[in-house]
């Protein structure tokens, strides 16, 4: 048998830079991951000078505790300092690595894709080319590198995909016409997502995007996938534990300490 690998997978972390080192940092450390890997908002705003203190926190506990970092992109992310069609993961800062969409990767024998992504429902929030980038959601381009190659065992993900309801969610008749505009475009992208699912065929997708720690097991035809729904900063269900070992894996729920912002 072989030694496992544990990744700590944390939802999305907004910049947060004192939830980073008092609640991910330190539960990495003390559930003893060799790696974190974030799924999406992870803050990365390297031209704002709050997105470049958060780097260098994160630098700085990796640098602490010797574990290092990678993340996917979110849609709350500077997307033009990105390399969103690079090859492979690639350094952003000292142990700090961006996972590029359609990035395949393996840790004892198990196949990863990384799948960056969504959409903005607050769009009509923020300003064009300042805090809002059209580069946020899947196109054509990162479906076609993510479908090409073999299947995989574990998609990790910033938005989850169509074919079931998503726990804790108003029914679109319920809210405003804007919002329920916005929740359509949403819902279209998530059938992109799951194109790209069916096309890998995992036993498991774990994503951020919704604020909500949720499980379900989820039937696509002959394929079930089983899915983990991850909360944001500040909350218990922002942190799952995946052992990985001989090519299988074990998802380990992980309590995290509510740390204010």
């Amino acid at each position: 048998m072989g030694a496992v690998t544990r990744l700590l997978l944390v939802g999305d972390s907004h910049a947060n830079a004192k939830w980073w080192a008092t609640v991910v940092a330190a539960m990495a450390r003390r559930a003893e991951a060799d790696r974190i890997v974030q799924l999406g908002d992870f803050g990365y705003w390297p031209r704002h000078p709050d997105g470049r203190r958060f780097l260098a926190l994160v630098t700085a506990c990796v640098e602490r505790t010797g574990i290092p970092v990678d993340f996917i992109d979110g849609n709350h992310e500077d997307h033009p300092s990105l390399r969103r069609r690079a090859a492979a993961p690639y350094d952003v800062a000292p142990g700090i690595r961006h996972l590029p969409r359609g990035a395949r990767f393996t840790y004892e024998g198990v196949r990863f894709l990384a799948l960056g992504g969504a959409h903005s429902i607050d769009r009509h929030l923020r300003k064009v080319g300042v805090n809002w980038f059209a580069e946020e959601t899947l196109d054509l381009a990162d479906l076609e590198r993510a479908e090409d190659g073999p299947p995989v065992d574990i998609v990790l993900s910033h938005d989850t995909f169509a074919g079931y309801d998503l726990p804790g969610t108003l029914p679109i008749d319920e809210v405003p016409a804007w919002l329920a505009r916005e929740i359509e475009i949403s819902r279209a992208h998530r059938v992109l997502v799951r194109e790209a699912v069916t096309a890998t065929r995992p036993q498991l997708v774990v994503h951020g995007h919704y604020h909500s720690r949720y499980r379900a097991r989820v039937a696509l035809d002959d394929l079930v996938v089983d899915v983990e729904g991850l909360d944001c900063d500040g909350t218990p269900g922002s942190l799952l534990v995946l052992d990985v070992i001989d090519g299988a894996f074990e998802a380990k729920a992980l309590a995290a300490p509510v740390a204010p912002g």
